[in-house]
């Protein structure tokens, strides 16, 4: 008989934040990531495959896996894009995996609007192609307004096509 799966993902420390990333998406993702925190220091393993979602919504994740406190795995399956790429980016290098499979693109959709929204949606897109920049270790990332994903055996090659998201992506195995 198989284990209640919710349950297991607990038990094993495993989040998992999988389809449109939608501001319940995110409060149930980190809620289990607050408690596994509060239940031990050992390490989280987050898995995303996961897309759309608000930039406010892809901030809020990133914040919370930044500032746990404890050692987050975040693990790149399938499509991880639009907010979902932010909790992916917020562990350092070294917690980032991704599976053979998985692809990357740090679109943001920012929506349209007269010149001062206009003028908002500029500062919000340079403020996360700085956060994309820094958490990647690349001097620029201008992809954020296009459609342009990014395969995990590209990834390990910075030079080659400027979207080092992750530094290890061969098949995943989390500590």
């Amino acid at each position: 008989m198989l284990p209640n799966a919710p349950d297991h993902f607990l038990q094993t420390r495993t989040v998992l934040l999988f389809g449109e990333v939608t501001p319940a998406l995110a409060q149930t993702a980190t809620e289990q990531l607050l408690v596994l925190a509060a239940r031990s220091e050992a390490g989280i393993k987050l898995v995303v495959n996961a897309q759309g979602g608000a930039v406010s919504t892809g901030e809020a994740l990133y914040d919370v896996v930044a500032g746990l406190g404890q050692r987050v795995l975040v693990i790149g399956a399938g499509a991880v894009s639009h907010a979902a790429a932010l909790a992916f980016v917020a562990p350092p290098v070294g917690q980032r995996f991704c599976l053979p499979h998985a692809r990357f693109s740090l679109q943001q959709s920012l929506g349209g609007g007269g010149f001062a929204r206009q003028d908002l949606l500029a500062q919000q897109r340079r403020r996360l192609q700085a956060l994309f920049a820094r958490q990647t270790h690349m001097p620029t990332y201008p992809r954020t307004h296009t459609r342009f994903f990014h395969r995990a055996a590209s990834a390990t090659q910075p030079s080659a096509s400027r979207c080092s998201t992750t530094s290890k992506c061969s098949a995943a195995r989390p500590a």
